[in-house]
């Protein structure tokens, strides 16, 4: 059937929905039915988040039909994801939680799809739960696609009723619910089939790529126009013109889980094609084409990191590659795939642009799991100005859903951090949900606090809703910070004194070294210990008090929680088996004479 397609009998579709609202478990469910491999969210940091960040393809086959469903990430952070996958697609498969309802990424996400005039269907997922409400939501979903200036077509959309876990869609709320093939059915008679060039030369826009120890890049992507056959003679043609040339090795498809090889691909498929090295948004086309295909431009970074050599103590101790040059080409080789990440040289640093904290965190995580490590400045919030002159900073729109209890403490703590009250709903009996608008930089490091706030009884939504007016200045910690004051192993004693002066970041037995935070104080200033003192026995009964030392669990950084955490005078040490934070400049007495110098050039 792939060697013989014909375009009528294809329909390629994107799956979109907010975070964790079961798209993936829903799309799991049809490749099962379908009688395939499952799942598709698999890379590690996926599974262990919880959440999509690359966008993947995967085919099905149903009543002589081939179905590509496009997954995409539901957080906003990974928009560029997205972005870059709306040109491949002809309609989009929209999953709202049937409790949750239409949450700030759902309309972010969707109103990329909307604005690229894809036709959408609806699926109101995890009608299994006691606590679905689909009457409201389906308001919501109406109220949702009202507001994103869709045309008539796109507002009359098909809804269906689904839960994804117990794998079952209808067309109505109380149908057999028995499996999910009313959903394809509906994918086939709603979304048009590709409307590409099946004449003239073979072109193809990159919307991804993939490495293959064999057969080199693997570029993905939707077929313009034409067929492709392999042996064909194409070029990757680039921004500056034609990059390489080369003949087609391998042309694959993605059935399930599989890679299928096959011997054509057709105007309006989504197929990988290897011969060639191209890049992201680049035209992958017969070497008679010399224009560039369009694409759609990502949006803007929000957020850049500063990455630096680590030049610890520790440097090298616990990965393979540290260099600034090995970081470098690492973080090249990822913006070509990534169009939403930018990047550029420093002063002996890498400046990394994305699209927010997660989706920096994320990169960084994925680069302790190569084995690199690195040293990171704080975040800097990417500006902009307007026609005369004045600083815009990136705002969000924040909802929050809790208890109703804790709203007046909530509304306090965002008051606090130059936010501005939008609204305030009471969608049931025991829950209130909170609209606010705040800077990108007030919510850094943020959500820990609102978690602690509620006891956990919280959800956290935003996204970057526009730039406004630079808000001043905001404090990033108020509390101090304890500095260890050399090289040492933490000890018992050491670490039960630093936890008389507060919060301890260690634990006994972990390495530290001079100018390493390793604690906190209710102090705002930098307090120096020694977290491998030992205690000096004079007698039995002394060494048995010692015994009975009680330690509180240290206190756990993630990689964003870190970078948020840090003033501007730190840095966080990221290795493959670390998160450390420090400061930048190591030693004590070196601090105090910058701290002086500084003071000296203000006062002049």
């Amino acid at each position: 059937m792939l060697n013989n397609l014909r375009q009528k009998f294809l329909r390629n579709i994107a799956v979109i929905a907010h975070v964790d609202h079961g798209k993936t478990t829903l799309v799991d469910s049809i490749l099962q039915q379908c009688g395939k491999k499952v799942s598709m969210d698999n890379l590690a940091l996926e599974k262990e988040r919880g959440i999509t960040i690359l966008s993947k393809v995967t085919g099905i086959t149903y009543r002589d039909h081939l179905i590509n469903f496009v997954d995409t990430p539901g957080h906003a952070d990974f928009g560029g994801q997205v972005e870059r996958v709306m040109s491949i697609v002809d309609g989009v498969l929209l999953v709202v939680c049937a409790t949750e309802g239409p949450m700030p990424q759902t309309r972010y996400v969707l109103s990329k799809a909307i604005h690229a005039g894809l036709k959408p269907i609806v699926v109101m997922n995890k009608l299994d739960r006691t606590t679905s409400r689909p009457g409201e939501v389906e308001s919501k979903i109406f109220d949702l696609f009202c507001t994103l200036n869709v045309n008539e077509s796109q507002l009359s959309y098909p809804l269906l009723y689904a839960s994804g876990r117990a794998g079952w869609a209808d067309l109505t709320l109380n149908g057999p619910r028995k499996n999910c093939f009313p959903l394809l059915d509906t994918v086939i008679s709603e979304i048009p089939p590709p409307k590409e060039n099946e004449e003239g030369p073979f072109k193809m826009l990159v919307s991804m790529t993939e490495t293959n120890p064999f057969f080199g890049t693997f570029m993905i992507g939707k077929v313009n126009q034409g067929d492709v056959l392999i042996g064909d003679d194409i070029h990757a043609i680039g921004p500056n013109g034609v990059k390489e040339i080369g003949k087609v090795s391998k042309i694959q498809k993605i059935i399930g889980m599989d890679r299928i090889d096959i011997e054509k691909g057709i105007a309006g498929d989504i197929i990988s094609v290897a011969g060639v090295k191209g890049s992201v948004n680049d035209t992958i086309s017969h070497t008679s084409i010399t224009e560039k295909l369009d694409f759609i431009p990502i949006d803007s970074p929000t957020v850049t990191l500063r990455i630096r050599q680590n030049d610890s103590p520790f440097s090298g101790a616990e990965a393979s590659k540290y260099t600034l040059a090995a970081l470098k080409k690492r973080l090249v080789e990822e913006a070509e795939n990534d169009l939403a990440l930018v990047v550029k040289d420093g002063k002996n640093c890498i400046e990394v642009s994305g699209r927010g904290e997660l989706h920096l965190g994320i990169l960084i995580e994925q680069l302790r799991r190569e084995d690199y490590e690195m040293c990171v400045d704080p975040p800097i919030i990417v500006t902009k100005e307007d026609e005369s002159g004045n600083i815009l900073e990136p705002i969000e729109e924040v909802k929050i859903e809790c208890p109703t209890e804790y709203a007046n403490p909530l509304t306090e703590a965002f008051l606090s951090r130059l936010a501005n009250f939008i609204d305030q709903e009471e969608f049931s009996t025991t829950h209130t949900r909170l609209i606010f608008t705040i800077p990108t930089r007030a919510m850094m490091g943020f959500k820990p606090t609102l978690l602690n706030l509620t006891k956990g009884n919280i959800t956290i939504e935003s996204h970057v809703a526009s730039y406004g007016p630079y808000k001043g200045a905001l404090q990033r910690r108020s509390e101090g910070v304890v500095v260890a004051t050399h090289i040492a192993t933490c000890t018992e004693f050491g670490v039960n004194h630093l936890e008389e002066k507060g919060t301890s970041f260690v634990h006994p037995g972990v390495r530290v070294y001079e100018g390493m935070i390793i604690g906190e104080t209710v102090i705002d200033e930098e307090l120096l210990i020694n977290p491998g003192k030992e205690k000096r026995f004079t007698n039995v009964r002394a060494a048995m008090r010692d015994d009975n030392i009680k330690l509180t669990p240290p206190r756990e950084f993630t990689v964003e929680e870190a970078f948020a955490y840090i003033n501007e005078d730190e840095l966080v040490e990221i290795t493959p088996k670390s998160i450390r934070m420090r400061k930048k400049i190591l030693n004590s007495d070196a601090r105090l004479r910058e701290k002086k110098d500084k003071k000296l050039q203000e006062n002049k």
